[in-house]
């Protein structure tokens, strides 16, 4: 049986979630300027070279030969044998 209440052309969507008319809210990132500086930079004055920690090297294995003796059969040839 039909709705008796006719639709108004509106949505689901529409009627039951109501848009807000809230004003928009203030960012909370501070101002940039505050940050920056006013005096320009010299880089041949200013820059304070700080000394590097020394890298973290892992050492490395020894290389060790395989002890068996190498099988040139592949494994399409190893399982599925020529019949006679």
């Amino acid at each position: 049986m039909p709705s008796p209440d006719p639709s108004r052309g509106k949505s689901t969507y529409t009627t039951d979630y109501l848009r807000y008319q809230a004003p928009t809210r203030q960012a909370i990132r501070s101002d940039q300027s505050i940050l920056q500086s006013q005096n320009p930079f010299d880089d041949r004055t200013d820059y304070i070279r700080h000394s590097q920690q020394e890298r973290f090297q892992c050492k490395r294995e020894e290389y060790i030969p395989n002890p068996a003796t190498f099988d040139s059969l592949t494994t399409h040839q190893r399982d599925f044998t020529p019949k006679n």
